[in-house]
């Protein structure tokens, strides 16, 4: 998935690498090609939902499972740049350009959607985790909010300090699937 900027051209990709014993690898190609898409791992099974192909949004969900993708329901909204994570079972999905104040969330077991806690600000192009059993989200300003049983409370604010590389990425690498 992602894209490369090429010049201004950019390429929709749909090859994969993961990063294993200090070594980045080929993976298997995603389903079609896509971009903003978001991705998470359950245990040895790796899920991407949405994203964009063309200019066509998408409410897809896949798995990769022992190197095969497979469909799994759609979404009930088609999005991209929006994040995800999984925690007891459950994939949550997070806002998304044009879908930003909306949270869905999918039971793996059933793949059966609901509705989740709406979200009280925009949330497009940032990111989720999952620590200590709670959910956060860290929106592209800075803002730290974390998923209570009341709603999303603000619990901090990220200055901007920059980026330093972390393991050597090459220039060309689509997407990290941890497979």
């Amino acid at each position: 998935g992602r894209y490369r900027y090429t010049n201004v051209q950019i390429d929709r990709l749909s090859s994969t690498e993961y990063f294993s014993s200090g070594q980045w690898a080929a993976g298997p190609a995603l389903p079609r090609e896509m971009s903003g898409l978001c991705q998470v791992t359950v245990g040895s099974v790796v899920i991407v939902a949405g994203g964009k192909s063309g200019s066509a949004k998408l409410a897809s969900v896949y798995q990769l499972e022992s190197g095969v993708w497979s469909r799994l329901s759609d979404m009930n909204r088609a999005r991209y740049l929006h994040a995800c994570v999984a925690l007891e079972g459950n994939l949550y999905i997070f806002g998304g350009y044009g879908t930003q104040l909306s949270v869905e969330i999918m039971e793996i077991s059933t793949q059966e959607w609901k509705a989740g806690p709406r979200l009280n600000k925009g949330f497009s192009g940032g990111q989720a985790f999952v620590h200590n059993s709670s959910i956060y989200l860290v929106h592209k300003e800075g803002n730290v909010k974390k998923l209570t049983p009341d709603g999303w409370e603000n619990v901090a604010h990220v200055g901007w300090i920059g980026w330093r590389p972390v393991y050597p990425v090459p220039l060309v690498t689509a997407d990290i699937l941890g497979c």
